[in-house]
């Protein structure tokens, strides 16, 4: 088994809900460290994944600030969760601290 990094950016068609005239969607994910976020990014969907069910989904970027004074430097990122039944932090905002070399990943869909 190597440990070959993965792509900066992929792009695949995958089942994103069970029912409905769209079960599909092409999803885009981009790969960034938390140094390279920026007021840019607000609006769009940084990966999670809920331990609890074992999903995967996006939450809302809603606020990035860089703190370079704290004795815990990165970056200051709030998120907004979806509310989303079944989720642990349904509706939830979340303010979290990413270490600058904290890898992450963005992402978009459009249905299929």
């Amino acid at each position: 088994m190597t440990d070959e990094p993965k792509p900066e950016s992929e792009m695949y068609i995958g089942d994103v809900v069970p029912d409905g005239p769209e079960t599909q969607a092409l999803i885009s994910i981009k790969r960034i460290t938390a140094d390279e976020l920026t007021k840019e990014h607000i609006g769009k969907l940084l990966g999670c994944n809920d331990s609890s069910t074992g999903a995967n989904y996006g939450a809302k970027i809603i606020e990035v600030r860089r703190d370079d004074e704290h004795r815990n430097r990165g970056m200051l990122v709030a998120v907004q969760h979806p509310a989303k039944p079944g989720l642990a932090r349904a509706g939830r905002v979340d303010r979290i601290r990413l270490p600058f070399d904290q890898e992450l990943e963005l992402f978009e869909m459009m249905a299929w």
